[in-house]
């Protein structure tokens, strides 16, 4: 079994990893927005047996519909994921139509191709077995379990506190030969989450109550929707 990672190891964005053994697999493939967005090692559709993706921000799914120009490729993920991706999706051609190798037809296009999953509901992908777990991350989000003659666990994005739209991530995992995950935030200490919660509400109830307007910022879907 291969595994090729198709991203930028050192920063955050382009994230997609090749799992080849008779069956090929593309776990995520996303794109880094710059003035000019990067984008992921090229894979031809036609040695892609299935598409994976984790969740829905672009950075994990932006150049998905690259694979939907000529021909579909089977694409899985969770509901909620496959409708907060086009809904992104758009919004980013909107943005940087013309730097982009595909455009509205082909996001549409995803809609033949596209198998909705639930957590813990394996489904064949030629020789692979493959299933999604909560990764607590954003509504939608997950880990995928990958078994063929080896096993892989790719984590995608995880977080394991409660937040306001998602419950932690799951703990109890299957065994894996490998395990791929993220980094992003490894060699942070973060603040507790519920005290800077709490800091925000007292904040928000001293503007409103001394007559002011609060405009709280927010780049992110999930954290603008938890806001």
């Amino acid at each position: 079994m291969l595994v090729k990672v198709l991203g930028a190891a050192k920063e955050v964005g382009r994230s997609g990893f090749l799992v080849k053994d008779r069956t090929s697999i593309l776990l995520d493939y996303g794109v880094l927005l710059h003035r000019q967005p990067d984008f992921p090692i090229h894979i031809r559709p036609r040695d892609v047996d299935g598409i994976v993706v984790t969740h829905a921000h672009l950075d994990h799914v932006g150049m998905t519909p690259i694979f939907f120009l000529r021909r579909g490729v089977p694409l899985y993920m969770t509901s909620t994921t496959y409708k907060l991706s086009k809904l992104l999706l758009h919004d980013m051609i909107k943005i940087s139509g013309p730097n982009l190798p595909f455009g509205p037809e082909e996001v549409e296009a995803m809609d033949e191709a596209f198998y909705p999953l639930m957590y813990h509901e394996p489904v064949k992908i030629g020789e692979f077995e493959v299933e999604l777990l909560n990764a607590g991350h954003i509504p939608g989000s997950s880990m995928i379990h990958l078994r063929g003659s080896k096993s892989i666990l790719y984590t995608g994005d995880v977080n394991h506190i409660p937040t306001q739209l998602t419950t932690p991530a799951e703990n109890e995992l299957p065994e894996a030969d490998l395990v791929i995950t993220e980094s992003t935030y490894a060699t942070e200490d973060h603040p507790n989450r519920r005290e800077e919660e709490q800091r925000l509400v007292d904040f928000a109830k001293e503007v409103v109550e001394r007559g002011g307007t609060m405009l709280i910022p927010s780049f992110s879907v999930g954290r603008a929707q938890e806001v």
